[in-house]
C-alpha cells in the first residue's frame, strides 16, 4: 500500500533508521501524510491530511516521532495546504501528548454507537 502512495505527488512516506554505529538501519518509524481535497462531508476545506505516524516501542523519546511529524508538516506547507489534520484514538495519550506538544488541537470528536 505505502509503496504504491509513494508514486503519488501529493503524497508522503517518510522512514525513520536507526543511525546508532553498528547498527544495519533498523527502520524505527515512519509517516504518511498527504493532501486531501477539500470535502463537503468532512465540512473542511482541501488540507495536509498526516494519515499514519508510528514509532517503534523502543525508539520513543528518542525524537523520532517530532521529527517525523515535523518534516511531514513542513512538506504540507510546502504543498501550500492551510492546515494540516490527524486523528488519533482518544485513549493515546502519547500521541495526543505528541500532536498538542506541537500545536494540534481538537476540533471535533467522533460518536460511535454499537447496534
Amino acid at each position: 500500500f505505502l509503496e504504491a502512495q509513494m508514486a503519488d505527488a501529493s503524497m508522503l512516506v517518510l522512514v525513520a533508521e536507526r543511525a546508532a554505529p553498528g547498527s544495519s538501519g533498523d527502520i524505527v518509524g515512519y509517516v504518511y501524510a498527504g493532501i486531501e481535497p477539500a470535502s463537503f462531508k468532512e465540512l473542511r476545506e482541501r488540507a495536509g491530511y498526516v494519515h499514519d505516524l508510528l514509532v517503534a516501542d523502543d525508539a520513543r523519546g528518542d525524537g523520532v516521532g517530532p521529527r517525523l511529524l515535523d518534516a511531514a508538516v513542513t512538506w504540507l506547507r510546502d504543498q501550500g495546504v492551510p492546515r494540516v489534520l490527524l486523528w488519533t484514538a482518544a485513549q493515546n495519550a502519547g500521541a495526543r501528548k505528541l500532536f498538542e506538544a506541537h500545536g494540534f488541537s481538537a476540533t471535533m470528536i467522533e460518536m460511535a454507537r454499537e447496534i
